[in-house]
């Protein structure tokens, strides 16, 4: 298999794992939501101090975000893989890889087009959704690229990781965040780092980006590469 046959069974897979581990959280929450058994109400709801199986009903959407944040940094994973397997096929490998220390993006960015005369900025997608992919990535395993930034600080009661400030700026209108949390901070018009967020939806963007931008890739690789 080539590396990008690799890549789209990796996407692929990724895909139908994200809908069968976070099926079981929104069954949670839909049975919560219609008061079925085991989640049925009895007696008054006005005796109740809060929602019956507020509890149980928080738990399973975090638990469902929190799988997402995990798909989505697997997502991530794959599409570095992709390019260090490519790169593994220089013929001057292991003396021409990827500088290490800065922008890992910006790197291989650079290294392809001085490598392989691949230039990013040509192809059919654009780069951002890409390049937040990676910075998303980097707050969900690093807790945030900032040391000021709300991912650095601990939350006993949490594990879901929110933007880091340097993540918020650079796309104040990122398309991994919760739409919820943005929408509310906009209208309050008080921006901020809101929680990093994968949907079924936005899953299948991405994964569409991440594959026609390594098509794209290694429909242009140069023949002594293969």
């Amino acid at each position: 298999m080539s590396n990008f046959e690799i890549l789209d069974s990796k996407i692929s897979f990724l895909q139908v794992f994200y809908q069968q581990t976070t099926d079981p959280f929104r069954e949670i929450e839909r049975k919560i939501d219609a008061n079925e058994e085991p989640y049925v109400a009895h007696g008054n709801p006005e005796d109740y101090d809060e929602p019956p199986f507020l509890t149980e009903w928080q738990e399973a959407d975090e638990g469902l975000r929190l799988q997402g944040q995990v798909c989505l940094a697997l997502l991530q994973r794959s599409f570095r893989e992709f390019l260090k397997a490519t790169v593994r096929q220089h013929r001057d490998y292991p003396n021409s890889r990827p500088k290490e220390k800065g922008n890992w993006f910006e790197n291989y960015k650079t290294w392809f087009w001085e490598e392989a005369a691949i230039d990013w900025g040509e192809a059919p997608i654009s780069l951002n959704r890409i390049e937040e992919l990676t910075i998303a990535r980097n707050c969900i395993q690093h807790g945030g690229e900032s040391q000021s930034g709300p991912g650095d600080v601990f939350d006993s009661h949490a594990l879901l990781k929110m933007q880091s400030n340097d993540y918020h700026e650079k796309f104040p209108d990122a398309f991994f965040a919760d739409e919820f949390e943005k929408q509310i901070w906009a209208e309050s018009n008080y921006p901020q780092p809101v929680r990093i967020d994968l949907t079924p939806d936005k899953l299948g963007v991405a994964g569409d980006d991440i594959r026609t931008f390594c098509k794209f890739i290694d429909d242009n690789l140069p023949g002594w590469m293969y």
